[in-house]
């Protein structure tokens, strides 16, 4: 399991602003909540432009991802970097997008539809 307080701080390092706070994680899950009064339209997550790794496609932001995970330590997003899935496999089974219709059909009852919206 990896260490989150590095992502935390760089975080909050990089300008990084939200009421969620990080509740648990896991191999393949992290979860989020908030004891903050939020209503409809609240802004969950600020997020400044210079910290995010933008890209015209999803090839070129492959590319960059790929090139940041190889400068590993040396990356300005390696504390962010670190809580990705680590294969292909792993990235499948953290993502519903990728789960199978069995295991995304067990999600419906619990998230409010979200999932199945997506």
């Amino acid at each position: 399991m990896v260490p989150i307080s590095p992502f935390l701080s760089w975080c909050e390092s990089q300008g990084i602003v939200s009421p969620l706070q990080l509740q648990g994680i896991a191999s393949t899950y992290r979860y989020l909540s908030t004891s903050a009064d939020l209503s409809a339209g609240s802004s969950i997550l600020s997020v400044p432009l210079d910290a995010c790794l933008v890209a015209n496609t999803k090839e070129e932001l492959a590319e960059k991802l790929f090139h940041e995970k190889s400068l590993g330590s040396d990356s300005a997003y390696a504390p962010y970097l670190q809580l990705l899935p680590p294969d292909v496999e792993a990235f499948r089974e953290s993502f519903p997008r990728f789960w199978s219709d069995e295991r995304r059909d067990s999600l419906f009852g619990f998230d409010g539809g979200q999932v199945e919206r997506r």
